[in-house]
């Protein structure tokens, strides 16, 4: 695929992380998925984190495997309290190494054949021989066994057994029998099997590189097993070079640093100033003109902000003091300072004495979260949106009828708004049109305070720039969605309306972020992959055509790159943050909303933004 970069690099660096992995190997299915190590809540981290890392001297708890050898089967758990247990020091990493694990979220392994000597076809393993066939897949957003994208490293793609297999049922010893190699991974001497590089070449395919997605070819892991040995277990690691050293660290997990507005688009930069370009009859770039804009210009005064959100005709961004300031049409009291006519063409701040630390924006409302969890908006009021238990009108900003809930993440929609509980309980109020507050009712009827979604899920966080549907990320990584389905938005394969979360099909990996337009839905995994389904019109999604029937699950968005955050527009148009600091947008380019320098077109793949000189886009909090 080529990528329309004009003057732009796809060389990134990476960080050394070392995540301990466990194989599960099973003679009951082919293709049986192998488990990495533990789970965020499994081992004590917060919820909704990736697992600890293990670096040079520290802990890491690890799932345990115990194989039965006799009936080629081997079973996988985590125990009720996971043991601590010492890695050992990590050798000195060359330049682009890359240490993953984390299954079903940066890369998966996954079995097939296993079997035990005249358990295996024909025959024809050797005496005390156990063996699996097992491949990789790489789930990041960049390839790996390869440190600038395209040319192949010499080692490949190494598996290396953390520790040697451990008998833990009869007696006997248990050796890896087939190993590529011996080297220094934990510890010295450790053997590792390659795929890749010059031991085995074709296993990762012509180019020699496992790009996003890619799933090697099955290389036979084979076990020399005493006669004794009733069962034993190992642990394994997934070593790679790969081309960003640093991007497990900048896919953002909540906060907004892109956004994509319907007619225009804003984004931060590393040292929080804002710069908007698209539309700009309603000053909704802030500039103190009305002229559109192809390019990126930076919004008026001294403010450095750590949140952005733009919505039809306004955006407001967050203030490092706390304090929200908008800019853009006054009408319908956008703005929040209580004045409903003209144009604000410079922020303004909103009316209130409260400390803010997100804010999010509609097309005629918006919402803002405290730093203790209260929420307030301000608007119109149609339908209930507000949230603050009648449908008047306010101006300025209006404390939404939480009671004693704590909200930690605030989104607004186009008539309605949701928020999520510090215990990961969703709630919506508004206008329930398509289902879209998840509340279980039949269509039509709203709520002017918070319900809760109903369907026990457990959030970790919930899409923006929502319309006639909202999204949600549970605490394992899954992504759900309810409201309008009909041009296959929430991902669900089926076209059809949801009145309760439904689950995102596709087996797609862990998920960090989503975003939603009008008609459509995007994510980004926690391994910098992106991710977008639904309606394909004017290219919004990214996989490299325009139009057609609605993409109805998870698609990976074309250009080998890795994302830190995406923003999904009403229907036109998306954009992105690499984790190398660098904009991206696709789809319609009316009046220049993808800051690509020029105006109208289609584009139906990422194009890089023309960033002015020197400027590097925010990835991180």
């Amino acid at each position: 695929m080529n990528l329309r970069d004009p003057g732009g690099s796809r060389t990134f660096r990476i960080v050394t992380r070392v995540v301990t992995v466990v194989l599960l190997v099973s003679a009951c299915a082919d293709e049986q998925a192998l488990t990495f190590g533990p789970t965020a809540e499994a081992d004590g981290a917060p919820s909704g984190k990736p697992s600890p890392v293990a670096n040079p001297g520290t802990f890491s708890s690890e799932l345990h495997c115990t194989a039965d050898v006799r009936i080629g089967r081997v079973t996988c758990e985590v125990p009720e309290h996971a043991p601590v247990a010492r890695i050992g020091a990590h050798a000195p990493a060359a330049p682009g190494d890359l240490v993953v694990g984390s299954q079903g979220k940066l890369v998966r392994l996954a079995s097939s054949n296993v079997c035990f000597e005249v358990q295996c076809e024909g025959g024809t393993v050797g005496s005390g021989i156990f063996q699996a066939d097992v491949t990789v897949q790489n789930l990041m957003g960049q390839a790996l066994g390869t440190t600038d994208g395209e040319t192949p490293d010499p080692d490949g793609v190494r598996v290396f057994f953390v520790s040697d297999p451990e008998v833990t049922g009869g007696s006997g010893a248990v050796l890896v029998a087939n190993a590529d190699g011996t080297a220094e991974f934990t510890s010295s001497g450790q053997s590792y099997f390659q795929y890749g590089g010059g031991v085995t070449p074709d296993a990762l395919g012509e180019d020699g590189i496992l790009t996003t997605e890619e799933v090697s070819e099955p290389r036979t892991w084979m076990w020399e097993v005493s006669r004794g040995v009733e069962a034993f277990v190992f642990t394994v690691a997934v070593s790679a070079a790969a081309p960003n050293m640093e991007a497990l660290d900048k896919v953002r997990v909540g906060g907004r640093v892109i956004t994509a507005g319907t007619h225009h688009t804003c984004a931060l930069t590393g040292d929080g100033k804002a710069y908007c370009w698209g539309a700009n009859g309603y000053g909704q770039l802030g500039n103190d003109d009305t002229e559109d804009s192809s390019v990126p210009v930076p919004v008026s005064g001294e403010h450095t902000f750590t949140w952005i959100d733009a919505g039809e005709r306004s955006t407001c961004g967050v203030r490092t003091d706390g304090k929200v300031f908008c800019w853009g049409a006054r009408a319908l009291g956008r703005i929040g300072d209580g004045d409903t006519t003209g144009l604000a063409l410079v922020p303004h701040e909103v009316d209130s004495e409260d400390v803010f630390v997100s804010v999010s924006v509609a097309p005629e409302h918006a919402c803002a979260l405290t730093a203790d969890g209260r929420a307030f908006c301000w608007g119109t009021n149609l339908f209930g949106r507000l949230g603050v238990g009648t449908t008047s009108d306010h101006f300025r900003p209006a404390a939404v009828r939480q009671g004693d809930l704590v909200f930690s993440e605030l989104v607004a929609g186009s008539a309605h708004t949701c928020a999520l509980t510090a215990n990961g309980k969703a709630y919506c109020w508004g206008y329930n049109a398509t289902g879209r507050l998840g509340i279980g009712e039949a269509p039509g009827s709203q709520r002017t305070a918070p319900v809760e979604v109903i369907g026990g899920v457990t959030f970790r966080s919930l899409a923006t720039d929502v319309r006639s549907h909202t999204c949600g990320i549970a605490v394992d990584g899954r992504a759900y969605c309810w409201g309008a389905g009909g041009e296959h938005q929430l991902g669900t394969g089926e076209a059809t309306a949801q009145a309760e979360p439904a689950a995102v099909a596709g087996g797609k990996p862990e998920f960090a972020s989503m975003t939603g337009g009008a008609s459509y839905t995007c994510a980004v995994t926690v391994g910098g992959a992106a991710y977008c389904w639904g309606s394909n019109t004017n290219a919004q999604l990214g996989i490299g055509t325009q139009g057609g029937a609605p993409t109805p699950t998870p698609r990976l968005v074309v250009g080998g790159l890795s994302f830190s955050s995406i923003s999904a527009a009403t229907a036109s148009h998306s954009c992105g943050i690499t984790t190398e600091g660098v904009a991206y947008c696709w789809g319609s380019n009316t009046a220049g909303r993808l800051g690509i320098g020029t105006e109208g077109d289609i584009f139906p793949e990422p194009t890089r933004v023309a960033a002015p000189g020197g400027v590097s886009w925010k990835t991180g909090p």
